[in-house]
């Protein structure tokens, strides 16, 4: 357990380091699924590696992608204005 979590801390340390190299200002987040029983531990990892959770349940954020909004043909703008 502890090789794994170091791995995802590692990961995400790479990550963010190469973010920070070439200027970005966005947030570098883990959106990918975690394993079951070990979310708490692999989202803390990811604190420690340098960058952010995202979220630890559905019912924290919301995520929209660009085939979310495709599928509803609206315009990232309407989006906002009408339900942001």
């Amino acid at each position: 357990m502890l090789a794994r979590l170091s791995g995802i801390a590692t990961r995400a340390s790479l990550a963010s380091q190469t973010a920070f190299k070439h200027n970005f200002k966005g947030c570098i987040a883990g959106t990918r699924k975690t394993t079951p029983g070990m979310r708490l531990f692999e989202k803390y990892a990811l604190v420690v590696g340098g960058c952010s959770p995202h979220r630890t349940s559905l019912s924290d954020l919301i995520m929209l992608k660009d085939n979310h909004i495709d599928a509803v043909g609206k315009s990232f703008a309407w989006i906002e204005n009408n339900l942001g």
